[in-house]
């Protein structure tokens, strides 16, 4: 966002490279005005500056390649300091949505390679002013725009970086389930649902509950303990020790029940 007393840039550049595509289909360089100035930290910029970005320097991998080690080291920091769970599958799933990007670009560049092979056939626009200029084929942005929009369902010239989506009031409810969450919401959903499978588990098996049927954390521990070992040839399976079984489960239930209701 840019406030008020930000000094700005003004991109008025009608065409842009193939990387620069890639990247504006990202979500990045995003509307005329752009601050000024941009950080840049010692692993580079972040991503929540990328919109921003007037220009790219370097390519679209060096870039890319910045942010997966930024989310990296603060994934490996957070394990290091013995962050909470929440924290650390936050920094995990960062590395995961870099990685995401990653894949992302390098679609989008085949798919623009394989669009101006067409030749005159193609939709997208060669800025030919530029591109003879430079010696670097440069896309013209509206026909990029029409171009995302009609094989992506991404606008370029929207100024907005996300995707083309319905309204998620107009949406069913059952597509409205489906939308983003955060890492500890999900994570917090996949301990509840965690926890009504073990009390599943342990409803109709004596030797996995206690007299007052509440599940034997400890027996149910060491039950999928052993199913892992034969799963892995009769090895521990890393993270799936009797103990870290059990502490995954006593906070399952404790996140399962403090979604009800209090009595």
């Amino acid at each position: 966002m840019i406030n008020p007393e930000d000094e700005i840039h003004i991109d008025f550049q009608t065409s842009v490279t193939k990387e620069g595509a890639a990247a504006r289909m990202l979500g990045w360089m995003q509307g005329p005005i752009q601050p000024k100035y941009i950080q840049v930290t010692e692993n580079g910029i972040s991503a929540d500056q990328l919109t921003a970005l007037s220009s790219m320097d370097g390519s679209l991998k060096e870039r890319l390649l910045e942010l997966r080690e930024t989310a990296r080291l603060a994934f490996i920091d957070s394990a290091e300091r013995g962050d909470s769970i929440f924290i650390t599958q936050e920094k995990q799933e960062a590395v995961e949505q870099c990685e995401e990007q990653i894949k992302k670009a390098a679609s989008y560049l085949v798919d623009l390679e394989d669009e101006i092979a067409k030749g005159d056939y193609s939709d997208l626009k060669i800025d030919r002013h530029r591109t003879d200029k430079t010696g670097t084929i440069h896309i013209t942005l509206k026909s990029l725009d029409q171009w995302a929009r009609k094989n992506h369902g991404i606008s370029i010239l929207d100024q907005s970086p996300k995707p083309l989506t319905e309204n998620p009031s107009t949406q069913p409810e059952s597509q409205q389930e489906n939308k983003p969450e955060s890492g500890q919401t999900k994570l917090e959903h996949l301990f509840t649902t965690f926890a009504f499978l073990v009390e599943a588990f342990a409803k109709n098996a004596n030797a996995l509950k206690h007299d007052d049927d509440r599940p034997n954390a400890s027996a149910i521990a060491s039950r999928l303990e052993q199913l892992a070992k034969e799963a892995n040839k009769q090895q521990v399976l890393p993270g799936q020790s009797a103990y870290a079984i059990r502490k995954r489960i006593k906070e399952a239930m404790r996140i399962k029940q403090s979604k009800l209701p209090k009595a």
